[in-house]
């Protein structure tokens, strides 16, 4: 919720919310078993070893055809705010 006195203030508001949604905090290169999700989606990952778990839209997905039991490469931005 958001309380503006004008159209311009809500404007600048709004601009900059958007603004701060496109900012890429970082970018993750993950390989895993194939799952029904697709570019834009939203998904959050676990990094045991560095205690850490993001969650970014998938921006690019390399899926190997012919290869039975091959591993999907996925990539994803995580957003700053």
């Amino acid at each position: 919720d958001v309380a503006a006195t004008s159209q311009a203030a809500l404007d600048t508001i709004t601009q900059r919310k958007l603004t701060e949604a496109q900012q890429v905090g970082a970018s993750y290169r993950i390989s895993h078993p194939w799952l029904p999700f697709g570019l834009n989606s939203v998904i959050e990952a676990t990094f045991p070893r560095r205690g850490e778990t993001v969650r970014g839209s998938v921006r690019s997905q390399t899926i190997p055809l012919g290869q039975p039991g091959a591993l999907v490469s996925t990539t994803f931005s995580v957003t700053e705010g």
